[in-house]
């Protein structure tokens, strides 16, 4: 059977059952499931001859001149692969007139409103909490906040077939991450100790090397908790990656108690000696 086939009209004076036959058509739509509705401007489908199971092709030329009525010239193809085998339906145009020289011109053009760039940010904001707030269901790679700081489990971007043994498997250091938590509790202790002991008409620490203290380690500590603490309220699915804003925090809040445990181990023995 030929590749290509020419299309052509049958008169309904002269239908019979084989020539009913040969004006089936099926729309097939692209990567479609069961059941799945034909959606205008976002359904890209195949129109295939129920009989010779050729697609309709056309070729992006002006249409035909007036012996034509001025339509595209289209003939029958099965390269069902070739991207000039789909079709987009724009509209729908619903008209009981069989011919078309009769039938309305096409519907003009919707005008496009145009928005202040404000409402388009808020309406984008919105759509993401949306978003966010349906993405419930479970995953095997998803883990509750209470493990992000201490890397109990990491995130499968990726895997290959069984034989390979590959995959893209997202983890962060162990060390770094660990010394990282280890610091959030080092600052923690040294800001209720220094609280305690002032308390009580003690300074353990210089004012200069306290307010330094203070001000670097309390702000890095605030990022942290803004930025990780959020998750333990939402109902979405988690992942790893969502502490790495925190993580960043706790990792500069590691630097300012790395520099305070110098600095005070100078001081201690600038005295001692």
């Amino acid at each position: 059977m030929p590749t290509h086939q020419e299309f052509t009209t049958w008169p309904d004076v002269a239908q019979t059952d084989e020539a009913y036959n040969g004006t089936l058509w099926e729309v097939a739509i692209d990567d479609a499931h069961a059941g799945q509705q034909w959606k205008t401007k976002a359904s890209h489908f195949q129109l295939v001859h129920h009989v010779t199971r050729a697609a309709m092709w056309t070729r992006n030329l002006p249409a035909l001149p007036g012996w034509g009525f001025g339509q595209q010239e289209v003939n029958g193809h099965k390269m069902y692969h070739d991207k000039t085998l789909f079709w987009v339906a724009s509209d729908i145009v619903r008209d009981n007139t069989t011919n078309h020289a009769s039938r309305p011109p096409p519907p003009k053009p919707k005008s496009v409103h145009s928005r202040s760039f404000f409402k388009k940010y808020f309406e984008l904001q919105v759509a993401m909490f949306q978003h966010n707030s349906d993405l419930t269901d479970s995953h095997p790679y998803a883990s509750p906040p209470i493990n992000w700081p201490f890397l109990l489990t990491g995130v499968s971007f990726w895997t290959s077939t069984p034989d390979l043994r590959r995959q893209v498997y997202m983890i962060g250091n162990p060390a770094g991450w660990w010394f990282c938590v280890m610091s959030l509790s080092v600052i923690a202790g040294v800001f209720g100790a220094d609280q305690f002991a002032r308390r009580r008409g003690y300074s353990p620490i210089e004012t200069p090397v306290r307010n330094r203290l203070y001000r670097s380690g309390g702000f890095f500590i605030i990022a942290w908790a803004n930025h990780y603490f959020p998750f333990f309220l939402m109902n979405r699915q988690t992942f790893l990656h969502h502490y790495l804003p925190a993580h960043l925090f706790s990792a500069l809040v590691a630097g300012v108690v790395t520099n305070f445990v110098v600095t005070e181990v100078r001081i201690l023995t600038t005295i001692t000696t």
